[in-house]
């Protein structure tokens, strides 16, 4: 069993309706007002995500099954958002790039994305290149990790019940399903890709994307020192 994460957007979401109801009926005080309050030292504080290491993905990957193993190292490959991975079309796929045009948003398929109305580009590397062609549906013209029925996702929860079970098989500490979004993140801050390419490919701006992502692992980190030269050196 995994404690959901009280997030003040998730507290706000979940207990506002309530506290306008007390607020009509007049019962003083309210009783939601303490938990309400996202104004408190601890509800500024960002809240952030552990990136997984290697070990870890393996791990997590080695535990899954069918398509649900495929979707995960797809997402861990590429960063997207699951609600644009769960509305990919093989349409949307040329090559190895990825077009990143529509989400799901309310339980519905839109003709946008989050941050980027007129989308984006994703670069698909070995990793997701190998995740899709192993998908059965790569023979279909739908969505790449469609409903049995051919459909799409309206929420990830078949795709999340996959990640609690591995997590719980795998002895991996649990981390919520956009942590796959973070960890790419992190591994291309940590392989010293450009912060403002690795940004692109998520769908952020630079400083977004660093002030959310800001992190290093020494494993995402192939050893190339000479990254750390100066081009100024020998002048």
């Amino acid at each position: 069993m995994f404690a959901r994460d009280w997030s003040p957007k998730y507290r706000k979401n979940l207990l506002g309706p309530l506290s306008k109801l007390f607020n009509y009926f007049e019962i003083q005080p309210n009783p939601c007002k303490g938990v309400l309050d996202t104004s408190s030292v601890g509800s500024r504080k960002q809240s952030r995500f552990k990136p997984y290491k290697p070990l870890e993905i393996i791990k997590i990957l080695d535990r899954l099954r069918g398509d649900s193993k495929y979707y995960f190292q797809f997402a861990f490959a590429t960063g997207m958002r699951h609600q644009e991975i769960l509305a990919l079309k093989w349409s949307d796929i040329d090559g190895d790039t990825a077009t990143v045009q529509r989400c799901i948003s309310n339980y519905r398929i839109e003709e946008r994305v989050k941050t980027d109305f007129m989308g984006r580009e994703v670069l698909l590397n070995g990793s997701a290149l190998d995740a899709i062609n192993k998908a059965q549906t790569r023979w279909g013209k739908g969505f790449v990790f469609p409903q049995p029925n051919g459909d799409y996702y309206k929420k990830p929860k078949r795709f999340r019940l996959a990640w609690i079970e591995a997590h719980e098989k795998s002895g991996v500490n649990y981390r919520p399903m956009k942590t796959t979004r973070h960890t790419r993140a992190t591994e291309l801050l940590s392989k010293g890709v450009n912060p403002a390419k690795a940004a692109k490919q998520l769908g952020h701006d630079k400083e977004t994307f660093l002030k959310t992502y800001a992190d290093y692992l020494p494993e995402y980190d192939g050893g190339d020192d000479s990254l750390m030269e100066s081009d100024f050196a020998n002048l």
